[in-house]
Protein backbone atom coordinates (compact mmCIF):
# COMPACT_ATOMS: atom_id res chain seq x y z
CA UNK A 1 0.00 0.00 0.00
CA UNK A 2 1.54 3.57 -0.85
CA UNK A 3 0.01 7.24 0.65
CA UNK A 4 -0.16 9.98 -1.37
CA UNK A 5 -0.12 13.16 -0.18
CA UNK A 6 -2.36 15.75 -1.74
CA UNK A 7 -1.92 19.19 -0.21
CA UNK A 8 -4.45 22.24 -1.92
CA UNK A 9 -4.88 26.09 -1.75
CA UNK A 10 -7.96 28.29 -2.98
CA UNK A 11 -8.91 32.06 -3.52
CA UNK A 12 -5.82 33.24 -1.84
CA UNK A 13 -6.77 36.26 -3.23
CA UNK A 14 -3.19 37.80 -2.26
CA UNK A 15 -3.79 38.11 0.94
CA UNK A 16 -0.12 37.42 1.21
CA UNK A 17 -0.28 38.31 5.38
CA UNK A 18 -0.02 34.34 5.65
CA UNK A 19 2.31 33.32 2.75
CA UNK A 20 5.44 33.03 4.33
CA UNK A 21 3.53 30.62 6.88
CA UNK A 22 1.58 28.93 3.97
CA UNK A 23 5.05 28.71 1.70
CA UNK A 24 7.02 26.72 4.86
CA UNK A 25 4.48 24.43 6.09
CA UNK A 26 4.08 23.63 1.82
CA UNK A 27 8.14 22.83 1.98
CA UNK A 28 8.39 21.13 5.36
CA UNK A 29 5.60 18.89 4.48
CA UNK A 30 7.00 17.99 1.47
CA UNK A 31 10.35 17.15 3.21
CA UNK A 32 8.40 15.07 5.50
CA UNK A 33 6.75 12.96 2.65
CA UNK A 34 10.00 12.61 1.15
CA UNK A 35 11.49 11.17 4.57
CA UNK A 36 8.60 8.86 4.75
CA UNK A 37 8.93 7.96 1.40
CA UNK A 38 5.63 8.81 0.22
CA UNK A 39 4.17 10.72 -2.54
CA UNK A 40 3.56 14.46 -2.31
CA UNK A 41 1.59 17.22 -4.28
CA UNK A 42 0.65 20.58 -3.89
CA UNK A 43 -1.78 22.45 -6.02
CA UNK A 44 -3.16 26.06 -5.86
CA UNK A 45 -7.65 26.50 -7.25
CA UNK A 46 -7.08 30.04 -8.62
CA UNK A 47 -8.12 33.31 -7.56
CA UNK A 48 -3.85 33.02 -6.23
CA UNK A 49 -3.94 36.69 -7.99
CA UNK A 50 -5.73 40.07 -7.08
CA UNK A 51 -5.07 43.20 -7.53
CA UNK A 52 -6.25 44.60 -4.74
CA UNK A 53 -2.58 43.87 -3.55
CA UNK A 54 -0.37 46.45 -5.04
CA UNK A 55 2.49 44.29 -5.80
CA UNK A 56 0.03 42.48 -7.65
CA UNK A 57 -0.70 45.61 -9.34
CA UNK A 58 2.64 46.63 -10.07
CA UNK A 59 3.94 43.15 -11.57
CA UNK A 60 0.67 42.51 -13.74
CA UNK A 61 0.55 39.27 -11.35
CA UNK A 62 3.76 37.86 -11.76
CA UNK A 63 4.86 37.83 -8.52
CA UNK A 64 2.12 35.49 -7.47
CA UNK A 65 3.74 33.02 -10.03
CA UNK A 66 7.06 34.14 -8.69
CA UNK A 67 5.93 32.85 -5.20
CA UNK A 68 4.12 29.76 -6.07
CA UNK A 69 6.86 28.83 -7.69
CA UNK A 70 9.09 28.94 -4.58
CA UNK A 71 6.28 27.29 -2.48
CA UNK A 72 7.37 24.31 -4.97
CA UNK A 73 3.48 24.03 -6.58
CA UNK A 74 3.03 21.29 -8.62
CA UNK A 75 0.25 22.48 -10.86
CA UNK A 76 -2.43 24.79 -10.64
CA UNK A 77 -5.60 26.29 -12.75
CA UNK A 78 -7.21 29.60 -12.89
CA UNK A 79 -9.68 31.75 -11.11
CA UNK A 80 -11.99 34.65 -12.73
CA UNK A 81 -9.75 36.98 -10.77
CA UNK A 82 -6.51 35.63 -13.06
CA UNK A 83 -8.85 35.16 -16.00
CA UNK A 84 -10.80 38.60 -16.28
CA UNK A 85 -8.86 40.40 -13.81
CA UNK A 86 -5.97 40.31 -16.44
CA UNK A 87 -6.07 41.70 -19.76
CA UNK A 88 -5.23 38.91 -22.52
CA UNK A 89 -1.91 40.19 -22.71
CA UNK A 90 -1.25 40.61 -18.86
CA UNK A 91 -2.97 36.68 -18.51
CA UNK A 92 -0.74 35.34 -21.65
CA UNK A 93 2.35 36.60 -19.74
CA UNK A 94 1.13 35.68 -16.21
CA UNK A 95 2.60 32.27 -16.30
CA UNK A 96 6.06 32.60 -18.25
CA UNK A 97 8.13 32.40 -15.21
CA UNK A 98 5.92 29.00 -13.97
CA UNK A 99 7.91 25.71 -12.98
CA UNK A 100 4.43 24.18 -12.94
CA UNK A 101 1.70 23.53 -15.50
CA UNK A 102 -1.13 25.78 -15.59
CA UNK A 103 -4.06 22.74 -16.30
CA UNK A 104 -7.02 24.15 -17.27
CA UNK A 105 -9.52 22.24 -20.22
CA UNK A 106 -12.16 24.95 -20.91
CA UNK A 107 -10.77 28.39 -22.16
CA UNK A 108 -10.04 28.97 -25.86
CA UNK A 109 -8.80 31.98 -27.87
CA UNK A 110 -11.56 33.46 -29.89
CA UNK A 111 -9.64 34.40 -32.75
CA UNK A 112 -7.87 31.21 -33.29
CA UNK A 113 -10.40 28.58 -31.43
CA UNK A 114 -7.35 27.63 -29.94
CA UNK A 115 -6.07 26.62 -26.21
CA UNK A 116 -4.01 29.09 -24.93
CA UNK A 117 -0.41 27.61 -25.18
CA UNK A 118 0.47 28.61 -21.46
CA UNK A 119 -2.23 25.85 -20.29
CA UNK A 120 -2.74 22.64 -20.39
CA UNK A 121 -6.05 20.76 -20.45
CA UNK A 122 -4.80 17.18 -18.63
CA UNK A 123 -1.30 16.52 -16.96
CA UNK A 124 -0.14 13.11 -15.80
CA UNK A 125 1.75 12.45 -12.72
CA UNK A 126 3.70 9.59 -11.21
CA UNK A 127 3.42 8.34 -7.80
CA UNK A 128 7.06 7.18 -6.11
CA UNK A 129 5.31 3.28 -6.76
CA UNK A 130 4.38 4.36 -10.51
CA UNK A 131 1.13 4.64 -9.57
CA UNK A 132 -0.62 7.35 -12.68
CA UNK A 133 -2.73 10.25 -11.51
CA UNK A 134 -4.38 12.27 -13.92
CA UNK A 135 -5.08 15.84 -13.13
CA UNK A 136 -7.79 18.10 -15.25
CA UNK A 137 -8.54 21.50 -14.08
CA UNK A 138 -11.91 23.74 -15.62
CA UNK A 139 -12.56 27.52 -14.28
CA UNK A 140 -16.28 29.82 -14.12
CA UNK A 141 -17.39 30.74 -17.21
CA UNK A 142 -18.22 34.49 -16.74
CA UNK A 143 -18.21 35.08 -20.68
CA UNK A 144 -19.65 38.09 -20.21
CA UNK A 145 -16.61 39.07 -19.36
CA UNK A 146 -13.96 36.78 -21.00
CA UNK A 147 -15.47 37.35 -24.48
CA UNK A 148 -14.82 41.28 -24.42
CA UNK A 149 -11.26 40.05 -23.07
CA UNK A 150 -10.98 37.69 -26.57
CA UNK A 151 -11.42 34.62 -24.37
CA UNK A 152 -14.07 32.37 -24.40
CA UNK A 153 -14.71 30.00 -21.20
CA UNK A 154 -16.64 26.38 -22.45
CA UNK A 155 -19.24 25.35 -20.65
CA UNK A 156 -17.37 23.20 -17.80
CA UNK A 157 -19.48 19.93 -17.76
CA UNK A 158 -18.70 19.60 -21.06
CA UNK A 159 -15.13 20.32 -20.78
CA UNK A 160 -14.98 17.62 -18.26
CA UNK A 161 -16.74 14.89 -20.03
CA UNK A 162 -14.18 16.10 -23.51
CA UNK A 163 -11.44 15.53 -21.04
CA UNK A 164 -12.00 12.68 -19.68
CA UNK A 165 -13.28 10.64 -22.78
CA UNK A 166 -9.92 11.25 -24.09
CA UNK A 167 -7.54 11.24 -21.31
CA UNK A 168 -9.02 9.07 -18.38
CA UNK A 169 -7.86 5.52 -19.73
CA UNK A 170 -4.06 7.25 -18.70
CA UNK A 171 -4.95 7.38 -15.08
CA UNK A 172 -5.22 5.27 -12.35
CA UNK A 173 -6.29 8.32 -10.03
CA UNK A 174 -8.33 11.06 -11.39
CA UNK A 175 -8.25 14.41 -9.87
CA UNK A 176 -10.26 17.40 -10.54
CA UNK A 177 -9.55 21.11 -10.27
CA UNK A 178 -12.55 22.92 -9.82
CA UNK A 179 -12.66 26.89 -10.06
CA UNK A 180 -16.65 26.73 -10.75
CA UNK A 181 -18.08 26.29 -7.78
CA UNK A 182 -19.58 24.63 -4.70
CA UNK A 183 -22.99 22.96 -6.75
CA UNK A 184 -20.63 22.12 -9.34
CA UNK A 185 -18.70 20.67 -7.34
CA UNK A 186 -21.51 18.08 -5.92
CA UNK A 187 -22.62 17.83 -9.62
CA UNK A 188 -20.09 16.59 -11.50
CA UNK A 189 -19.48 13.98 -9.31
CA UNK A 190 -22.74 12.75 -9.58
CA UNK A 191 -22.24 13.03 -13.61
CA UNK A 192 -18.64 11.10 -13.60
CA UNK A 193 -18.20 8.52 -10.37
CA UNK A 194 -14.75 7.86 -12.32
CA UNK A 195 -13.31 10.89 -10.50
CA UNK A 196 -11.91 10.32 -7.38
CA UNK A 197 -11.50 13.95 -6.04
CA UNK A 198 -12.74 17.24 -6.74
CA UNK A 199 -10.94 19.91 -5.08
CA UNK A 200 -13.10 23.25 -5.63
CA UNK A 201 -12.84 26.94 -5.02
CA UNK A 202 -14.73 30.13 -6.34
CA UNK A 203 -17.05 30.08 -3.88
CA UNK A 204 -14.92 30.61 -0.97
CA UNK A 205 -16.76 27.09 1.05
CA UNK A 206 -14.76 25.61 3.32
CA UNK A 207 -15.12 21.32 3.94
CA UNK A 208 -13.24 20.59 7.45
CA UNK A 209 -13.68 16.90 6.77
CA UNK A 210 -14.74 16.88 2.87
CA UNK A 211 -17.87 15.20 1.54
CA UNK A 212 -18.43 12.26 -0.52
CA UNK A 213 -21.04 11.89 -3.69
CA UNK A 214 -20.28 7.93 -4.10
CA UNK A 215 -16.99 7.30 -3.77
CA UNK A 216 -15.64 10.72 -5.30
CA UNK A 217 -14.12 12.56 -2.24
CA UNK A 218 -14.78 16.46 -3.04
CA UNK A 219 -12.93 19.19 -0.98
CA UNK A 220 -12.06 22.78 -0.80
CA UNK A 221 -10.59 25.25 1.82
CA UNK A 222 -12.25 28.06 1.98
CA UNK A 223 -10.47 31.99 0.93
CA UNK A 224 -7.39 34.19 1.87
CA UNK A 225 -5.42 31.76 2.90
CA UNK A 226 -6.94 31.35 6.29
CA UNK A 227 -7.03 27.68 5.70
CA UNK A 228 -4.69 24.81 3.67
CA UNK A 229 -6.46 21.79 2.73
CA UNK A 230 -4.70 17.91 2.75
CA UNK A 231 -6.07 15.28 0.90
CA UNK A 232 -4.25 11.47 2.07
CA UNK A 233 -4.97 9.05 -0.88
CA UNK A 234 -4.14 5.36 0.58
CA UNK A 235 -3.65 3.17 -2.80
CA UNK A 236 -3.33 -0.54 -3.74
CA UNK A 237 -1.78 -1.86 -6.89
CA UNK A 238 -3.18 1.52 -8.68
CA UNK A 239 -6.54 1.79 -7.13
CA UNK A 240 -7.85 4.09 -4.05
CA UNK A 241 -8.22 2.32 -1.03
CA UNK A 242 -8.95 5.17 1.14
CA UNK A 243 -9.32 9.04 0.86
CA UNK A 244 -9.94 11.56 3.50
CA UNK A 245 -9.98 14.91 3.57
CA UNK A 246 -9.14 18.01 6.05
CA UNK A 247 -8.28 21.58 6.45
CA UNK A 248 -5.49 23.16 8.76
CA UNK A 249 -6.16 26.64 9.95
CA UNK A 250 -3.08 28.82 8.79
CA UNK A 251 -2.93 30.52 11.82
CA UNK A 252 -2.30 27.36 13.90
CA UNK A 253 0.80 26.56 11.68
CA UNK A 254 4.25 26.84 13.02
CA UNK A 255 5.86 30.92 12.37
CA UNK A 256 7.89 30.91 9.29
CA UNK A 257 10.98 32.75 9.62
CA UNK A 258 10.83 36.49 9.30
CA UNK A 259 7.07 36.37 8.42
CA UNK A 260 6.62 39.87 9.08
CA UNK A 261 9.42 41.07 7.24
CA UNK A 262 8.60 39.53 4.58
CA UNK A 263 5.07 40.58 4.56
CA UNK A 264 5.63 43.77 5.10
CA UNK A 265 8.26 44.02 2.10
CA UNK A 266 5.42 42.41 0.00
CA UNK A 267 3.59 45.69 0.25
CA UNK A 268 6.36 48.09 0.23
CA UNK A 269 8.35 46.63 -2.84
CA UNK A 270 4.46 46.94 -4.86
CA UNK A 271 3.60 50.43 -3.40
CA UNK A 272 7.61 51.57 -4.53
CA UNK A 273 6.87 50.40 -8.04
CA UNK A 274 3.42 51.93 -8.40
CA UNK A 275 5.01 55.05 -6.95
CA UNK A 276 7.53 55.47 -9.39
CA UNK A 277 4.80 55.63 -12.47
CA UNK A 278 3.57 59.46 -12.40
CA UNK A 279 0.01 60.10 -13.75
CA UNK A 280 -0.86 63.57 -13.83
CA UNK A 281 -0.20 66.46 -11.35
CA UNK A 282 -3.14 68.24 -10.00
CA UNK A 283 -3.67 71.75 -8.81
CA UNK A 284 -6.54 70.80 -6.24
CA UNK A 285 -7.15 68.49 -3.84
CA UNK A 286 -10.49 65.81 -4.20
CA UNK A 287 -12.04 65.10 -0.67
CA UNK A 288 -14.29 62.38 0.03
CA UNK A 289 -16.94 61.05 2.45
CA UNK A 290 -19.06 58.01 1.72
CA UNK A 291 -22.30 60.00 3.13
CA UNK A 292 -22.26 62.44 0.50
CA UNK A 293 -21.63 62.97 -3.53
CA UNK A 294 -18.71 64.87 -2.64
CA UNK A 295 -16.98 66.21 -5.55
CA UNK A 296 -14.21 63.40 -5.93
CA UNK A 297 -17.47 61.00 -6.66
CA UNK A 298 -17.98 63.43 -8.87
CA UNK A 299 -14.89 63.61 -10.18
CA UNK A 300 -15.25 59.45 -10.55
CA UNK A 301 -18.63 60.11 -12.32
CA UNK A 302 -17.36 62.59 -15.13
CA UNK A 303 -14.43 60.20 -15.79
CA UNK A 304 -16.87 57.02 -16.06
CA UNK A 305 -19.33 58.73 -18.26
CA UNK A 306 -16.44 60.14 -20.71
CA UNK A 307 -15.16 57.02 -21.12
CA UNK A 308 -18.25 55.46 -22.07
CA UNK A 309 -19.60 58.44 -23.46
CA UNK A 310 -22.98 58.64 -21.83
CA UNK A 311 -24.83 62.04 -20.81
CA UNK A 312 -25.44 59.73 -16.84
CA UNK A 313 -23.50 57.85 -14.79
CA UNK A 314 -23.98 56.46 -11.22
CA UNK A 315 -21.68 55.62 -8.29
CA UNK A 316 -21.46 54.50 -4.66
CA UNK A 317 -19.42 57.44 -2.63
CA UNK A 318 -17.65 53.99 -0.79
CA UNK A 319 -15.87 53.06 -3.48
CA UNK A 320 -13.40 55.34 -2.85
CA UNK A 321 -11.37 54.59 -0.23
CA UNK A 322 -9.25 57.58 0.22
CA UNK A 323 -8.98 61.41 -0.93
CA UNK A 324 -6.80 62.79 -3.82
CA UNK A 325 -4.61 65.25 -2.99
CA UNK A 326 -2.97 67.81 -5.17
CA UNK A 327 0.71 67.67 -6.46
CA UNK A 328 1.87 64.57 -8.18
CA UNK A 329 -0.60 61.59 -8.13
CA UNK A 330 0.98 58.51 -9.26
CA UNK A 331 -0.60 55.04 -10.26
CA UNK A 332 0.20 53.96 -6.45
CA UNK A 333 -2.39 56.78 -5.09
CA UNK A 334 -4.99 55.73 -8.20
CA UNK A 335 -4.59 52.12 -6.22
CA UNK A 336 -5.08 53.08 -3.12
CA UNK A 337 -7.61 54.98 -3.65
CA UNK A 338 -9.85 52.65 -6.06
CA UNK A 339 -8.57 49.29 -5.18
CA UNK A 340 -11.06 47.34 -6.66
CA UNK A 341 -10.84 45.43 -9.94
CA UNK A 342 -14.00 47.06 -12.09
CA UNK A 343 -14.58 47.84 -14.98
CA UNK A 344 -17.11 50.72 -16.45
CA UNK A 345 -20.98 49.37 -17.56
CA UNK A 346 -22.71 51.15 -20.21
CA UNK A 347 -26.63 50.44 -19.51
CA UNK A 348 -29.76 50.74 -21.18
CA UNK A 349 -33.19 50.58 -20.78
CA UNK A 350 -36.35 52.09 -21.37
CA UNK A 351 -37.51 55.62 -19.74
CA UNK A 352 -40.24 52.92 -18.10
CA UNK A 353 -38.05 50.71 -16.19
CA UNK A 354 -35.62 53.36 -15.74
CA UNK A 355 -37.53 54.89 -13.15
CA UNK A 356 -38.80 51.73 -11.96
CA UNK A 357 -34.85 51.17 -10.78
CA UNK A 358 -34.32 54.90 -9.55
CA UNK A 359 -37.45 54.10 -7.39
CA UNK A 360 -36.15 50.82 -6.11
CA UNK A 361 -32.71 52.77 -5.37
CA UNK A 362 -34.06 55.57 -3.66
CA UNK A 363 -36.64 53.23 -1.36
CA UNK A 364 -33.30 51.15 -0.59
CA UNK A 365 -30.80 54.03 0.22
CA UNK A 366 -31.27 54.34 3.87
CA UNK A 367 -30.28 50.71 3.82
CA UNK A 368 -27.48 50.49 1.48
CA UNK A 369 -25.41 53.13 2.19
CA UNK A 370 -24.13 51.88 5.61
CA UNK A 371 -24.34 48.66 4.54
CA UNK A 372 -21.29 46.49 4.71
CA UNK A 373 -20.41 44.67 2.00
CA UNK A 374 -17.74 42.37 0.64
CA UNK A 375 -17.14 40.56 -2.90
CA UNK A 376 -18.14 40.77 -6.67
CA UNK A 377 -15.37 43.47 -6.76
CA UNK A 378 -15.75 45.37 -4.07
CA UNK A 379 -12.77 45.99 -1.78
CA UNK A 380 -13.71 49.28 0.21
CA UNK A 381 -15.79 48.90 3.96
CA UNK A 382 -19.52 49.92 3.47
CA UNK A 383 -21.34 50.70 0.21
CA UNK A 384 -21.75 54.68 1.08
CA UNK A 385 -24.03 57.12 -0.81
CA UNK A 386 -25.39 56.01 -4.22
CA UNK A 387 -25.02 59.29 -6.30
CA UNK A 388 -25.96 60.14 -10.04
CA UNK A 389 -24.74 62.78 -12.54
CA UNK A 390 -27.01 63.30 -15.18
CA UNK A 391 -30.03 62.20 -13.24
CA UNK A 392 -31.76 64.42 -10.90
CA UNK A 393 -35.19 64.34 -8.66
CA UNK A 394 -37.24 67.09 -7.65
CA UNK A 395 -38.94 66.01 -4.40
CA UNK A 396 -42.01 68.30 -4.43
CA UNK A 397 -43.28 67.02 -7.77
CA UNK A 398 -41.68 63.46 -6.92
CA UNK A 399 -40.09 63.75 -10.15
CA UNK A 400 -36.83 62.22 -11.90
CA UNK A 401 -35.62 64.19 -14.81
CA UNK A 402 -32.34 63.20 -17.53
CA UNK A 403 -30.02 66.29 -17.87
CA UNK A 404 -33.09 68.71 -16.56
CA UNK A 405 -35.47 66.96 -18.91
CA UNK A 406 -38.68 64.88 -17.27
CA UNK A 407 -37.82 60.76 -18.17
CA UNK A 408 -40.27 59.81 -20.90
CA UNK A 409 -41.31 56.32 -20.42
CA UNK A 410 -41.28 55.29 -23.79
CA UNK A 411 -37.47 56.87 -24.68
CA UNK A 412 -34.67 55.02 -24.23
CA UNK A 413 -31.81 56.18 -22.08
CA UNK A 414 -28.11 54.69 -21.69
CA UNK A 415 -25.53 55.28 -18.58
CA UNK A 416 -23.00 54.71 -16.82
CA UNK A 417 -22.37 52.56 -14.04
CA UNK A 418 -19.65 49.85 -12.59
CA UNK A 419 -19.81 45.98 -13.38
CA UNK A 420 -20.71 45.20 -9.38
CA UNK A 421 -24.05 46.52 -9.77
CA UNK A 422 -24.57 44.28 -12.76
CA UNK A 423 -22.88 41.23 -11.08
CA UNK A 424 -24.83 42.08 -7.31
CA UNK A 425 -28.16 41.53 -7.04
CA UNK A 426 -29.22 44.79 -5.13
CA UNK A 427 -31.38 46.10 -8.10
CA UNK A 428 -33.05 43.41 -9.51
CA UNK A 429 -33.94 45.36 -12.42
CA UNK A 430 -30.38 46.65 -12.70
CA UNK A 431 -28.90 42.92 -12.42
CA UNK A 432 -31.64 41.75 -14.84
CA UNK A 433 -31.39 43.56 -17.63
CA UNK A 434 -30.29 42.39 -20.66
CA UNK A 435 -28.59 45.45 -22.16
CA UNK A 436 -25.81 45.98 -20.56
CA UNK A 437 -22.49 46.41 -22.18
CA UNK A 438 -19.21 46.09 -19.96
CA UNK A 439 -16.19 48.13 -21.28
CA UNK A 440 -13.06 46.48 -21.47
CA UNK A 441 -9.62 46.12 -20.91
CA UNK A 442 -9.79 49.16 -18.27
CA UNK A 443 -10.45 49.15 -14.70
CA UNK A 444 -12.09 52.23 -12.82
CA UNK A 445 -9.19 53.61 -11.50
CA UNK A 446 -7.29 53.39 -14.73
CA UNK A 447 -10.07 54.98 -16.79
CA UNK A 448 -9.74 58.00 -13.90
CA UNK A 449 -6.60 58.04 -14.48
CA UNK A 450 -6.94 58.85 -18.52
CA UNK A 451 -9.40 61.88 -17.48
CA UNK A 452 -7.34 63.26 -15.22
CA UNK A 453 -4.26 63.20 -17.68
CA UNK A 454 -7.03 65.09 -20.04
CA UNK A 455 -8.43 67.21 -18.04
CA UNK A 456 -6.47 67.75 -15.10
CA UNK A 457 -2.99 68.12 -16.03
CA UNK A 458 -0.92 70.74 -15.08
CA UNK A 459 2.09 69.40 -16.45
Amino acid sequence: MEKVSIFHLNDLHSHLEMWPRISSYLLSKREEAKHHNDTFFAFDLGDAVDREHPLMEATGGQAMTRLLNAAKIDGATIGNNEGIGSTKEQLDQLYASASFPVILGNLVDIKTGKKPNWAVPFRLYRTNEGTTIGVLGVTVPLNVSYEPLGWHAEDPFRAVEKVLSVYKDLADVLILLSHVGYSFDLEIARRHPELDVVIGAHTHHVLPRGERIGDTLIAAAGKFGEYVGEITLELEKGHVLSSTAKVRATGELPEATDEKKWTDQYELIGHQLLSEEEVTILAETFQIDWNQCGELVQLGLQAMMDYSRTEAGMLNAGLFLRPLLSGIVTRNDLHEMLPHPMRIAKVSMSGERLLLLLQDIAAKKEELEHREIAGIGFRGKVMGKICFSGIQYEELSDTWFWNEKKIRPDQLYTFATVDHFIFADYFPLLHENEKIEILFPYFLRDVLAGYLKKNHNMK
